[in-house]
């Protein structure tokens, strides 16, 4: 094959190659361009931003994200019934209810759980970072957020969202705390008591309070439907404070409901052979 017509099919394959890889460029750009970005996951120093709600209108703002189908939800309307309450407190503060559903779908669910809001907007909740509901942030007025409760939330977590938002707490801390006078004031008068120490089976043996019973946090939620009875008083003990919190949410999503966390301030502590 002549030199002339060799170089002529080298310099026609090498456009072929380069027409090639441009347009496999040009359609991994398009494709990149066409795919939107991941959704923003509500944080710390997020902003929110919702049509037609201006948030420099007040000091601060609770933003609820609820669905009327959320068994969490339903579950958490006494808490937010004590949300309402407490706007009235704080001058400046305001609660934004989103969901999903249309506002008067979501006005008539929150009305069946006695809850009474204004400001209800519809918006695809996971446009400003909500996945999960139900989610309550704390705004500013710039709409940032200064902090975000996710999920149906334990009393003690309950309570320090309501300071956090400078609410004060109307839901007295003899709900849901027993301290050991009154543990044992309930013994003596022929309550039935269960006093559940929540640590680590080491923990347990080496020191633990009188006559309790030893689940770990790790398995409350597998032993407790077997173990515990639902007509007894449930006391629940931990070195961590968190852990016990979290254990009564536990408890109380199986349906116990006479649920009470030991103070920790209030302790006494019994050689392992105490039974």
């Amino acid at each position: 094959m002549p030199v002339r017509h060799r170089a002529f099919r080298i310099f026609v394959n090498v456009g072929l190659v380069v027409a090639l890889v441009t347009l496999i460029g040009l359609a991994i750009r398009r494709h990149y361009a066409s795919t939107p970005p991941a959704d923003p996951r509500i944080s710390r120093s997020a902003k929110v931003v919702i049509e037609g709600v201006d948030f420099s209108k007040s000091s601060s703002t609770l933003l609820l994200a609820v669905g009327k189908g959320c068994h969490y939800c339903s579950n958490s309307a006494r808490f937010y019934r004590r949300l309402v309450q407490g706007l009235s407190d704080v001058a400046g503060a305001r609660m934004v209810v989103v969901s999903s559903d249309a506002p008067s779908d979501t006005k008539y669910y929150l009305k069946s759980l006695g809850i009474e809001v204004n400001e209800i907007r519809q918006v695809q909740l996971h446009s400003i970072g909500i996945r999960i509901v139900p989610t309550v942030a704390l705004l500013d007025q710039n709409g940032v957020v200064k902090n975000v409760w996710i999920g149906q939330l334990p009393p003690k977590t309950e309570s320090e969202l309501m300071t956090a938002a400078g609410f004060k707490d109307t839901r007295p801390a003899q709900d849901w705390i027993l301290g050991r006078d009154d543990l044992q004031r309930r013994r003596s008068a022929g309550e039935k008591v269960t006093l559940v120490d929540l640590r680590d089976r080491s923990s347990y043996a080496h020191e633990h309070l009188p006559n309790s019973t030893n689940i770990p946090s790790d398995e409350l939620g597998v032993r407790a439907q077997n173990e515990l009875s639902k007509d007894s008083t449930i006391v629940l003990y931990s070195d961590d404070g968190a852990v016990a919190d979290l254990s009564y949410l536990v408890l109380f999503r199986q349906d116990f409901r006479q649920i009470f966390i030991l103070d920790e301030t209030n302790r006494q502590v019994s050689p392992a052979t105490t039974p």
